[in-house]
């Protein structure tokens, strides 16, 4: 017999076994605010992979969770200024257990944004006469 058998798992919400120990990057597509317990308030994400494929169940943020994100994308009017913005999850370790965290990736350009011909950073290229014939 196996425990998941017993006790199926049928909530809607991400659990960080969900996330197979892996860093997961996705793509907000819905934000949502949730009551549970008719007082706790939690803010809820809907996500989708990079290749387009919706994820089932929702992340619900905790307070640090949406700090970061709020931090990176805005704290006002979060179902507009968050839609689109992409996100890194990963499985951590919190005062309650097991986890996920939450990280916004450097934008798709910074690595090779300061970097100039050969790797070189563009900063050690000033002042360098460019004369070469190719």
């Amino acid at each position: 017999m196996d425990l998941d058998e017993v006790y199926p798992d049928a909530a809607p919400f991400m659990k960080s076994q969900d996330l197979n120990n892996v860093e997961h990057t996705l793509i907000i597509r819905g934000v949502a605010d949730v009551t549970f317990d008719e007082k706790e308030r939690k803010i809820t994400l809907k996500l989708e992979r990079l290749d387009g494929v919706a994820i089932e169940r929702l992340l619900v943020l905790n307070k640090t969770n949406a700090r970061i994100i709020g931090g990176a994308f805005g704290v006002e009017s979060i179902e507009r200024a968050w839609m689109g913005r992409t996100i890194v999850l990963y499985p951590t370790v919190t005062s309650m257990g097991p986890g996920i965290g939450v990280r916004i990736p450097p934008p798709a350009n910074a690595a090779t944004e300061a970097l100039g011909p050969l790797g070189v950073r563009t900063e050690q290229l000033r002042g360098v006469a460019n004369d070469a014939p190719f």
